[in-house]
This record gives structure tokens, sequence and C-alpha cells, in this order.
């Protein structure tokens, strides 16, 4: 029994890694049954090592007692497990996979909603849930402008005013009433609102459903009160003291870690390219504070500078930037450039898990242009967050929009289970080489 435990739970982590239970890849059929095929055969690969090492040592011990193996009660792993876990299990967990494609695509489980305002907004949100499994089926675009009545944004028709929204609910079953705009200023909106309520119909406003479904926050049509929510939720201390917990321990066995593959990585930078094997750059951390992060050098000496003057370049590095040294693009592609950050994490500069700490220099311009992005500096940095296990690496003042979304998301939300599965995220990412 021990056994099939271990089995079912390597199955079921190997399938989080790969990406198995992401919504976009959750209604693909090829895409899940790679994913449900792959992560069968290397749990099966797994079990089997695990086999030959257990079964030898349970085999060589088996007239000595007591044993280590007897203390910890782990008999001779059974043979079969991972042809039965292959002949049975596969086809059963691809047949409930399409079964759930089936099910959760059918038009008639979506959600019904109407959308309360023509907009940026409300185009936005359709455009967003479309692209997900489970979404909603709208039903219609309210709006207070006579002028838009009758015509149709984002492939949804304008149905009318507030007054129509009463009966809209009754006659076409909507379950939901997402609002996109505020501070209408009229009674008959507010009162159209409250008789929906008295229907059962939820009322929902944007923020609250791209949280939901997608994960990220829309920063360009957020209110008040989101600020309002968000700065009053007090994490429990509890949380807090794991964290740092987690920080701790992550960081010794990051340092340990990093003793094991330094020389190896700081003779191949040597010998790749003249300069530091280290690399210190001035980044934001909490409350906008200044602090040098260290990194393994992936670039060639003075990449700063010569981007400014010779490339000019005064941005974000790019996906084959010519300042990338040969060994850098290997490290980067892992990631382990960034393993010298779990000293930042150490000191507690940083965490495990937060927003990415921003380039001193690039700050001002962000705050600039990007609303709302001071936000982000709430928390502590991390060296991985939902933004990165989320989105692409970002190069544009677009991406690093596209990012604060998902930033806001965790600093609204963040707990030890968001914490832990982007961690278990961020493995995926490593293991892929998906870093640039």
């Amino acid at each position: 029994m021990l056994w099939l435990l271990f089995i079912v739970a390597a199955w079921l982590l190997l399938l989080m890694l790969i990406g198995g239970y992401d919504l976009q890849i959750a209604g693909n059929r090829l895409q899940v049954m790679s994913r449900v095929v792959s992560a069968t055969l290397l749990a099966g690969l797994i079990y089997l090592v695990i086999f030959f090492i257990f079964g030898r040592q349970a085999l060589l011990a088996e007239h000595i007692s007591p044993t280590w193996l007897n203390l910890f009660d782990l008999s001779l792993p059974p043979r079969l497990v991972p042809a039965l876990l292959i002949a049975l299990g596969l086809p059963l967990l691809i047949a409930w996979r399409f079964t759930y494609i089936r099910l959760f695509s059918n038009p008639a489980l979506h959600r019904r909603a109407v959308i309360v305002g023509v907009g940026e907004a409300g185009s936005m949100l359709v455009h967003a849930t479309q692209q997900v499994t489970v979404a909603y089926e709208y039903a219609g675009f309210i709006d207070h402008d006579p002028t838009l009545h009758g015509q149709t944004v984002a492939g949804i028709k304008v149905l009318g005013s507030y007054d129509v929204l009463d009966r809209l609910v009754r006659t076409r079953s909507v379950d939901e009433v997402i609002v996109t705009v505020t501070n209408q200023g009229e009674d008959r909106f507010f009162t159209s609102l409250v008789l929906c309520h008295e229907q059962g119909v939820k009322i929902r406003s944007v923020s609250n459903v791209y949280e939901e479904v997608l994960g990220q926050v829309p920063v360009e049509h957020l209110g008040p009160e989101w600020f309002v929510d968000t700065f009053n939720n007090n994490f429990p201390t509890v949380y807090r003291l794991f964290k740092r917990l987690l920080d701790i321990v992550a960081g010794m066995a990051g340092m340990a870690g990093l003793a094991l593959i330094f020389p190896f990585i700081a003779l191949a930078i040597y010998l790749d390219s003249p300069g530091p094997i280290f690399y210190r750059q001035e980044r934001h951390g909490q409350y906008g504070r200044r602090f040098h992060v260290l990194k393994f050098r992936s670039m060639i000496p003075n990449a700063e500078k010569v981007g400014l003057e010779k490339l000019g370049l005064d941005k974000w590095t790019e996906k084959n930037d010519p300042r990338i040294t040969r060994v850098g693009r290997l490290i980067r592609k892992a990631r382990i450039d960034e393993l010298p950050q779990v000293w930042n994490i150490l000191k507690g500069n940083m965490s495990v898990v937060g927003p990415r700490p921003e380039v001193s220099r690039m700050v001002e311009r962000l705050e600039r242009e990007v609303p709302y992005y001071r936000l982000r500096f709430s928390v502590k940095p991390g060296l991985t967050g939902w933004a990165q296990v989320r989105y692409r690496y970002g190069a544009t003042i677009e991406d690093q929009l596209a990012k604060l979304r998902y930033d806001l998301y965790y600093i609204k939300h963040q707990s030890l289970v968001l914490d832990l599965l982007i961690i278990i995220r961020t493995l995926r990412v490593v293991f892929s080489f998906r870093g640039v």
C-alpha cells in the first residue's frame, strides 16, 4: 500500500510539474494526452529506479535483523505496480481528461453573464475569458449610452440600458452580472443590481472575475475598493513566520547547492569570457529600498554601458541579446545565473517567492508609464514569483504591465499554498530550460 501511494503521489506531482493542470492546456486533447503519457512514463521510470535500489537492499538484508528497512516498515517493492499503472491507470486517466473536456466545453455548463458597461474593460474581459477552458457565455452588454444600443462589441450585442437588466436576467437565465464601470451616479443602476441580486444572481466586479478565472488583476480598470480590500487584508502572523522559515531553509539549501556547482560554473564563465565571475546589480526591494543582487555573470563585462553606448539599448535583456555570452546563454536557460541570490534571501533583502526585484535605473520609467507600479514594493521581492511562472520574460513596457497584473494578484492572495504552487511551477520552468 505504501508503494502504491508513493507512485500515485509521484504521478500527480509530475503531471503538475509538466503543466497538466493548466486551464489553457486542459482543453486541448493532444496536449493533455502528451502530458498524461509523459507523467506516467516518468513516474514508472522513477519507481523502477527505486525498486532496484530498495529491492536489492531488502534482498541483501533479508536475514539480518533489525535493519533500517525494518525500522521504516519498507517491504520489497511490488514488481507489477508500474505495469498495472500503465495498463490500467493511463487509459483511465486519459478517458477522464477527455470526458472533462467534453463536459466543461459544453455551453450548458458555462456561466451565463451580462456585462454592465461597454468599453475597454468589457471588451478586454470578453477576450481574456475566451482563452480558458472554464469560461463564460455572454448574454449581452448593458450600457447607459443610447447610441451604443443594438451595436456589437467584441462579438457581443449591446441590449439596452439599465432598465432592461432585470428583465434580461429573468428571460435569458443569467447567472452573473459583471460590472465593469464605477461611479455611475444613477439610482436606477443600483436599483437594477438590487433586483438582480434578489433573483439569486451574483453581482461581480471585473477585477473579481479576472482574479478568479485568470489569476491576475486588471490594473488599468481598478477602483478604489480594490485598494481598500487589499491593504486592509492583514496576513496572519503565522503565515509571515512560516514564510521566513521557508526562506531560511531554502536559502541554506541553496547555499549548499551553490557550493557544489560553483567550481564548475566559475571555471566555465572564466574560460568563456574575461571578467568577474559574479555580477552585482542595484535593485528596488520592499518599500522601494535599494539593495544589490548577486548573480553569476552571464553577459559581457560592462553590459549595461555597452548596451547604452554601442547598441542603443536602455531596456531589458531580450532573447538572443548579443551581450549574452555562450555560457551565459546556457545558465540563463536553466536560471542558474540567479542562484547566488540565495544570499540575498538569507540576508532578508528577498524572499523565495514574491515579485521579481526591478533594476533601479528602470523603476522611475516604470512608475511613470505603468499604472500603480509602485504597489509591487508593498512586499519583499522574490527569487521567483507568480508573474514568472505565468508569463513569458518581459522586454517591453507592455510586458511589464502584463506581469504587474500577476504580481498584484500575488500581493492580494499570498499564502503558503500559493507559494508552494509557485515553487513547483518554477521547477517546471527550470527543467524545461525556458529562461532567456
